[in-house]
């Protein structure tokens, strides 16, 4: 399985989730662009998850962070995403992470279906803010391989 980090989710997606760790290549000035994607990062609603891809095309959860969101919600190691919102959440429904951006803001209010075991749970958790040193992880590694690689082709 792939490990990845969705931020919300549910960052993940989220449109930057990762929420956020959108890693392609960047035309901005590396130092601009790290300015833009951390406050943009500090808008997104944090859940505080790290996920598995599985081979079905979801997410299951592969850590809840200490002191997150999704502790306190009482999100578990194996749950597995289907829906937020009611919008499913798998890799290859873009369109659905699309729809969810606008409500992966801090302070919302989200309903998450998942299975757990055998049966389907529902979820409610608030969204945080992202812990900086997240943020700082997240913008170092796009400045570093989104910058590095833009930064190389340009000299080709």
């Amino acid at each position: 399985m792939k490990k990845i980090s969705i931020l919300a989710v549910l960052t993940l997606a989220m449109a930057t989730f990762a929420v956020a760790g959108d890693y392609k290549q960047c035309n901005a000035d590396a130092s601009a662009c790290a300015s833009k994607m951390a406050a943009k990062m500090k808008a997104k609603g944090w859940i505080g998850l790290k996920f598995d891809a599985t081979e079905e095309g979801h997410y299951a959860v592969s850590e809840v962070i200490a002191n997150s969101p999704a502790q306190e919600a009482g999100f578990q190691k194996g749950d597995i995403f289907l829906a937020v919102n009611g919008v499913e959440v798998s890799k290859s429904n873009k369109e659905g992470w699309a729809k969810l951006e606008k409500d992966m803001v801090v302070g919302a209010k989200v309903v998450c279906a998942v299975m757990r075991g055998d049966y389907k749970k529902k979820v409610k958790v608030t969204l945080g803010q992202m812990p900086e040193e997240t943020i700082a992880t997240y913008v170092g590694y796009h400045v570093l391989n989104g910058h590095a690689q833009s930064e190389a082709v340009a000299k080709n």
